[in-house]
């Protein structure tokens, strides 16, 4: 018997919904153009629709004169809010709390004369903002791999993290980081929206034939969602949409998981389901010959 599970913990958490709330309320209220700095969240489809009632994405501040400029819930460097503010922009700040609260915890360390170990990647918007704060005093670090790596640190050293990796991947970066500076100080910013969307992937995947996480590639946490998935369910695959769906991947599968990314609209959530229970049907469902 061919069978769906939904993860129990998926899709948007509420820094996404606080964020596209906020350009909402600011595309209706605005008389001049909204310009989003970097993409409000991780996903095409969500990206899309904006774009469509033209507000649009930019990648630097060059981009932009005047009007609205929209900060995406991944936030900023301190220095980029500065420089909005001199060309008299209006600045309307949707950054998650949650990663809010990982500037605030970094900078609590650098005023206390720490070096800060920043635990992601250094390509992500996220990370490239709490950078901001001190890049001379904050090193990132992508995995227990680059430890080994790391230059001598005479000052005190504490360890905080992008807000969608791993759980177990900061386990293990406390563990390795302490074997090599013992007094190093300790603070999870993991959020809470990314450990239960972990918690959940670990208990549904080793019950499935397949699962199916539904997010960008560009999206941290739902990277993070496939790494996961695929210790417990070889065939885990991350996709956008149903386009991306395989035919093949239903063959001898009976039970499917599915998830979402924290960026991930439900209706596309909705549309993979139905599609996945389409193609077993045409292609895989037993025939019953009546005589």
């Amino acid at each position: 018997m061919f069978k769906i599970i939904l993860a129990e913990t998926w899709g948007f958490c509420f820094g996404v919904e606080r964020a596209l709330r906020i350009v909402e309320k600011t595309s209706e209220k605005s008389e001049g153009s909204v310009k989003i700095l970097n993409k409000i969240v991780h996903n095409a489809s969500i990206v899309k629709k904006l774009e469509e009632r033209s507000i649009t994405s930019i990648k630097d501040l060059s981009e932009i004169e005047q009007g609205t400029l929209v900060i995406s819930a991944h936030g900023v460097a301190p220095k980029v809010k500065d420089e909005a503010s001199k060309k008299g922009l209006n600045i309307v700040d949707t950054t998650c709390p949650l990663v809010t609260r990982i500037h605030k915890a970094t900078q609590q360390f650098l005023d206390k004369g720490y070096t800060v170990i920043l635990y992601g990647d250094k390509s992500h918007n996220e990370v490239k903002g709490v950078v901001g704060l001190a890049p001379d005093r904050i090193i990132v670090a992508n995995g227990p791999a680059e430890i080994d790596n790391l230059p001598v640190i005479e000052k005190p050293l504490a360890l905080v993290s992008q807000s969608t990796q791993s759980l177990d991947g900061f386990d293990l970066m406390e563990q390795k980081l302490k074997e090599k500076y013992p007094s190093l100080e300790v603070e999870n910013t993991i959020c809470e929206p990314t450990v239960k969307r972990q918690e959940a992937i670990a208990k549904l995947a080793p019950q499935v034939d397949m699962l199916i996480v539904v997010g960008s590639t560009i999206s941290s946490n739902s990277q993070r969602l496939l790494e996961l998935a695929q210790k417990f369910c070889f065939k885990s695959y991350l996709i956008d949409g149903v386009e991306q769906i395989k035919i093949e991947w239903l063959k001898n599968v009976e039970k499917v998981g599915v998830t979402a990314g924290a960026s991930t609209p439900a209706y596309l959530v909705k549309d993979v389901i139905e599609s996945l229970y389409q193609i077993y049907e045409k292609h895989y469902l037993p025939k019953t010959i009546t005589i």
